[in-house]
């Protein structure tokens, strides 16, 4: 069969009808239907490789970057559709199922054009308190397959203040946040896990909170 190359195609038709998924669990149900589908020879290889694009292209899942071999089958093993077949019925585990898909990548069977690949990723710049509660410079979210980290930058500065904390939060009051742990330090590069079930749409800006007074040092709105 000729080689499936992945273009960003489906992510423009998709992206205005769903929003980013943050775990395995809340990977829209049609994704699976494709599977059988496909497994079931009911639909072709390209459409189910539009699927797969969606899913790279919104970070639902992330196929790491996979080095093609010199021997090149050039044909889907049955062994493949089998293993999507047992993801599409939840008999084996999402890992599983991404070792399928790069052995494919391996073989050349899909080609993945990484640097077309719409990236996920958030950022901000920080505003001070009020006169008094300074603070400057800029953080970003990075996300990886392994884990989320929220990032001060080295131009980050706060004043110096009692028992503050980086916060994940809904608003400037911190009426409704996560707490990402005392702050590390007051200027510089620091770096903080997120937690995986934080919903970032929702938890939209990074606050650096005094705890013990209620008083807001500085916010960053996070935009894509």
């Amino acid at each position: 069969m000729n080689r499936l190359v992945l273009s960003s195609t489906v992510f423009i038709l998709f992206a205005g009808l769903f929003g980013t998924f943050a775990n395995a669990e809340e990977i829209p149900s049609w994704v699976k239907n494709n599977a059988q589908y496909w497994a079931d020879d009911s639909i072709d290889d390209a459409t189910f490789i539009n699927a797969l694009q969606f899913l790279i292209a919104e970070q639902i899942i992330t196929i790491p970057e996979t080095e093609v071999t010199e021997n090149q089958s050039g044909e889907i093993p049955s062994w493949i559709k089998n293993n999507v077949q047992y993801w599409a019925q939840d008999a084996i585990t999402d890992l599983d199922f991404i070792n399928g898909i790069q052995y494919l990548i391996a073989n050349g069977i899909i080609v993945i054009e990484y640097d077309d690949v719409p990236k996920l990723s958030l950022s901000g710049n920080f505003s001070s308190g009020d006169f008094f509660h300074q603070t400057s410079g800029s953080t970003n979210i990075e996300f990886s397959s392994e884990k989320t980290i929220l990032h001060l930058g080295d131009d980050f500065k706060t004043v110096n203040g009692p028992d503050l904390y980086v916060y994940l939060a809904t608003d400037k009051q911190a009426k409704d946040y996560v707490s990402l742990g005392m702050i590390q330090k007051f200027s510089g590069l620091q770096s903080y896990d997120v937690p995986d079930d934080v919903d970032l749409e929702k938890y939209g800006e990074v606050l650096i909170w005094c705890k013990s007074f209620g008083v807001l040092f500085g916010n960053a709105p996070l935009e894509k």
